[in-house]
């Protein structure tokens, strides 16, 4: 699985607002589940840590921006896959 990257914009079946991708593969403190994703609404951000969603990549309906993409970004892709199987 490619995990989209940070400042990607979605839409998800839970919300009717738009959302910006700020981490992945999260996992909520004290938990022992993990989400791909963890966003802040978009444009406003983190104004509200009550609006931060996290949400899986079934979740996503739609892909508004795909965030900036390297060779950085590509071998954290290689990471975050070789972790995938762990979780």
């Amino acid at each position: 699985m490619k995990y989209l990257p940070l400042g990607s914009v979605v839409m998800t079946a839970r919300s009717t607002h738009p959302f910006m991708i700020i981490a992945r593969m999260f996992k909520k403190p004290g938990k022992q589940e993990y989400f791909d994703y963890r966003g802040v609404p978009y444009p406003e951000g983190n104004i509200n840590p009550e609006n931060i969603q996290c949400f899986d990549r079934e979740d996503i309906t739609e892909i508004l921006f795909v965030g900036y993409e390297c060779e950085i970004e590509e071998r954290f892709q290689e990471y975050l896959s070789s972790k995938r199987g762990r979780t």
